[in-house]
């Protein structure tokens, strides 16, 4: 399971795409967690190899590491304040893109309507205690994230970020003539 080699590889937080609906995200969830809180498997070896193995191991991985729903997805959103209740999630991820595009709107442009979703996610998390996060590539976004209290923002992708990184090494490129 993906979840849990990013854990495993050492990665603190997963942030996980497209979850469906509640019992979607206890099942992602539980991949996050070492019993008797979850299913994530243990591995002796790579356990052995990369920490050494202790009596509290599990223990400690299950309050080190975070798992974080997206809420993208017009299910999810529906069923957000049973998502943020579970204990297994730490905390919600808005998703604007695929969230506008699946509740009908197409590719979020900042519609009233848009922001009142996320407004509404973010009032969910506050309210079940979770910190809240989002895709805040835009100026605009970004000022309301970090005027709303979100406790990290996306503001690029990796690939939009090596794509903004070549086209200035090439316009570079070209001035140097």
């Amino acid at each position: 399971m993906p979840i849990q080699q990013a854990l495993d590889a050492g990665a603190d937080i997963v942030t996980v795409p497209q979850i469906r609906d509640v019992e979607h995200a206890r099942m992602a969830a539980s991949y996050a967690q070492h019993p008797p809180l979850g299913t994530r498997g243990v591995g002796h070896r790579r356990i052995n190899r990369n920490t050494g193995f202790a009596a509290d191991f599990c223990e400690r991985e299950n309050e080190r590491t975070r798992f974080i729903a997206m809420i993208e997805t017009e299910e999810a959103f529906d069923d957000m304040a049973r998502i943020a209740a579970l204990s297994g999630v730490d905390g919600l991820f808005i998703g604007p893109g695929d969230l506008s595009m699946t509740r009908g709107r197409g590719l979020n442009k900042d519609t009233p309507e848009d922001a009142a979703d996320h407004k509404r996610i973010i009032d969910t998390a506050i309210a079940a205690g979770k910190p809240w996060s989002m895709a805040a590539g835009h100026p605009k976004r970004r000022k309301m994230a970090i005027e709303r209290g979100a406790a990290f923002i996306t503001i690029s992708d990796d690939v939009s970020a090596m794509y903004g990184g070549l086209a200035q090494s090439l316009a570079a490129a070209r001035d140097d003539k």
